[in-house]
């Protein structure tokens, strides 16, 4: 269904334009955009939080093969880039089973 807009101009003219809804589009009402803007934002949260879980992973298991070269923290941390305040969750878990304690 077409919107119709009406505009009055500065001098005193008006003017109505029709604006038909983009190709595939149907019109929802307020409630129904707001509940699945809702459920799009949640998915994409979700979805960043893995994305940024399995990065932390990663750095996790590059920090902890450094250090187990004999590399300390704050240089591994540096060179790949990992900033400090970045948590590493399960390091000292990695080091131990890369050291072989964990076995």
């Amino acid at each position: 269904m077409d919107k119709i807009l009406y505009y009055q101009y500065e001098d005193g003219s008006v003017s109505k334009r029709e604006i038909p809804p983009p190709p595939g589009a149907v019109e929802i009402t307020r409630e129904a955009y707001e509940s699945v803007l809702n459920s799009i934002e949640a998915k994409t949260a979700a979805h960043r939080q893995q994305l940024l879980d399995a990065e932390r992973e990663r750095f996790t298991t590059s920090v902890a093969q450094l250090m187990r070269l004999g590399m300390d923290e704050a240089t591994a941390r540096q060179i790949l880039g990992v900033p400090n305040d970045v948590e590493l969750p399960g390091l000292a878990d990695l080091l131990n089973a890369l050291a072989g304690g964990g076995e």
